[in-house]
């Protein structure tokens, strides 16, 4: 496979939030993984009216599959 998949989250509010992405660690791998980040979550943190861009890369398992993330905030 070889490719990558871009995330972008947007927080339009007011406030700023927190949580994390989560996906599936077999079909997928943070380019950018923050230390000690668990396998199928990064955590985020976002101040008000902001973008963050998560890159994962695509991994060999995952062709032919359909992918999911999720985000949670608090």
């Amino acid at each position: 496979m070889g490719g990558t998949l871009v995330v972008t989250l947007s927080n339009r509010s007011g406030q700023a939030t927190s949580g994390e992405l989560i996906y599936d660690a077999t079909l997928l791998q943070p380019a950018n993984a923050p230390p000690g980040a668990t396998p199928g979550r990064l955590p985020f943190s976002m101040v008000a009216a902001a973008e963050a861009a998560f890159v994962l890369r695509v991994l060999p398992p995952a062709a032919g599959q359909r992918v999911a993330v999720q985000a949670n905030a608090d």
